[in-house]
Order: structure tokens, then C-alpha cells, then sequence
């Protein structure tokens, strides 16, 4: 948790596997940034649908471990892929309170998005790597 941002990050070496089969990290590199995508997608559209939380004024916050409500849409936007080197994703959110609902405070219970968001896709992207690979 710094710099008000809260990710994650994850990554497949393709490195030495890539000598014994030309073009592997090409395709490992396709389903890194795929899956980052997806998550980012996911986390995005967690802020979507009915929440439970109190209402203040016209708005209705989330409750604790739902995906925050969308309030001014900071957070959503500030959801982004970024990469520095093939076979590695970045999924960031950069919005300054970002950490403070992905992972709560002292005053408040956690409201994940990210998290939640790569457990979403974590199958997808084991299912992907297998067929990568060719393993049952």
C-alpha cells in the first residue's frame, strides 16, 4: 500500500521454455495480457448492481465485503493494465482512496474489487497456462 495505489501483479517466465519451443512466449505473453484484461474488466464492473450499505443522501454506499459503489466514477476509471515486459501485467488502481477500500481501515471494514477480481479469474487463467503448455 503506497502511493494511494492498490494492485496486482503476476507474471509467467517463459524464458528458458521459449528456446525449446519458438514462439511460446509470444502466446504466454498473449494470455498474460488477456487474463489482466479480464480482471480489469471484472474489478470494473464489480462497482455494477444493487449494494446493501447505508444510504446518504440519494447515494447507497456498499456494505462491508462488497465491491465499492460507484460514486464519482474515480476509482472505476483509475482501474488500468499496464506491462514492462512481456509476459508480466500490471492491474493497478491508481485513485488515491483505492487502498483504503481494497484492503479497509480501522474505521471500516474492506470493500475489495481487485482481490476478488483476480480470484475470479484465476481458473481462466490456470486453464489458459495448461493449454499453453499442453498439460492435462
Amino acid at each position: 500500500m503506497t502511493n494511494g495505489i492498490a494492485g496486482a501483479a503476476f507474471s509467467l517466465d517463459a524464458t528458458v521454455l521459449n528456446a525449446l519451443a519458438g514462439g511460446l512466449e509470444e502466446d504466454a505473453d498473449a494470455v498474460v495480457l488477456k487474463v489482466a484484461h479480464d480482471i480489469e474488466l471484472a474489478a470494473q464492473e464489480s462497482f455494477t448492481g444493487q449494494k446493501s450499505g447505508r444510504f446518504y443522501g440519494a447515494h447507497q454506499a456498499s456494505a462491508p465485503g462488497e465491491a465499492p459503489a460507484v460514486d464519482t466514477g474515480d476509482l472505476r476509471n483509475s482501474i488500468g493494465v499496464s506491462q514492462r515486459q512481456k509476459c508480466e501485467a500490471f492491474v493497478t488502481a491508481s485513485a488515491e482512496h483505492a487502498p483504503y477500500l481494497e484492503f479497509g481501515t480501522r474505521f471500516m471494514a474492506p470493500r475489495p474489487f481487485l482481490s476478488v477480481a483476480v480470484d475470479s479469474q484465476r481458473q481462466a487463467f490456470e486453464d489458459a497456462v495448461r493449454v499453453l503448455f499442453n498439460v492435462g
